[in-house]
Parts: C-alpha cells; structure tokens; sequence
C-alpha cells in the first residue's frame, strides 16, 4: 500500500473516531464522564454503565489491528523516506563537490590564459616602444634612400658636367 493508500486508511480510522472523540470532549468539559478509560463488558439486554460508543469486540479487535498495521507502515514508510532522502543528500552534496571543483578549474585555466595574453600585448607594446633607428627594416631602407638621392646627385653633376663641356 503506497502512501496514498496509508494515507487514506488513517483518514478513514480518523474521521469514524473524530465525531465520537469531538463528542467526549464536549462531555469532558462540563463534567467528568463516568467510566472515562475503562473497558466494559455487556451482556445482552443488559443496560449501559455510561452513555458511550458500542462497539463489538471483534471490530475492536481488527481496528486495533488495522491502526497497529498502518502505524508499522508509516513507520516504515518514514524510514524509506529518509533512507532515500539520505541518498540523495549524498548524490547533491557530491555533485556540489564535482561542480566546485570544476569551476576551480575553469577559473584557473582563464586566469592562466589572461596571464598569457598580458604578456603578450606586454612583448608587443615592448617592441612598438623601441626606438626606430632599432628596428630591422628601418636602416635598409635609410641605406636605399641615401644610395638614392647620392645616385640621382651624381646624374645631376654628370648631367651638368656634361652639358658644361658642351
């Protein structure tokens, strides 16, 4: 019987003894009931002690049993509820674990790709700040330069010496 099943089993107990026990605590309040918590036995034709609820004792019987039957398996429903709460419990704090330690990881391989890329742009603005007459390319290009204008100066003097002698 599942929980539902329990459940309205001890609903049913419940609300057949509700009305009785509602009853004999309205009697309780304005004066003690006579007989409260005794047990009689009745024989047939023979008249009541008290006024109360007649019950016969074989229904007592198995609604004890029936009220000891459900409490056992609320009790051992309890006890699986807990068990797999527990479980689960471990499962949520091991993956807690998993995640915290993956995010560590993730954390660190950025930092350590963030340390990397600040080196770098370091490097590059390091060789961006270097002077000019540093840098490889620049003195080939003052070479060409010069041969280049002491090229086009000695054309000229040839040119005017030439048309000098003319």
């Amino acid at each position: 019987m599942g929980r539902r099943g329990v459940a309205l089993a001890l609903g049913l107990v419940l609300a057949t003894l509700a009305p009785t026990l509602a009853a004999a605590q309205e009697d309780e309040a304005s004066e003690p009931t006579p007989g409260a918590g005794q047990i009689v036995a009745l024989r047939l034709r023979q008249p009541a002690p008290f006024a109360g609820l007649l019950i016969e004792q074989d229904d007592l019987v198995r609604w004890r049993l029936e009220i000891e039957r459900l409490r056992f398996e609320l009790d051992a429903e309890r006890r699986r509820a807990a068990a797999e709460l527990e479980v689960h419990r471990g499962l949520f704090e091991r993956h807690l674990a998993l995640s915290n330690d993956r995010l560590t990881l993730v954390q660190s391989l950025w930092e350590e790709r963030a340390t990397e890329l600040q080196q770098s742009l370091q490097q590059a603005l390091e060789r961006a700040e270097r002077d000019l007459w540093e840098q490889p390319g620049f003195s080939v290009a003052i070479g060409l330069a010069i041969g280049l204008v002491l090229g086009v100066a000695g054309m000229a003097v040839a040119l005017v010496a030439a048309g000098g002698g003319v």
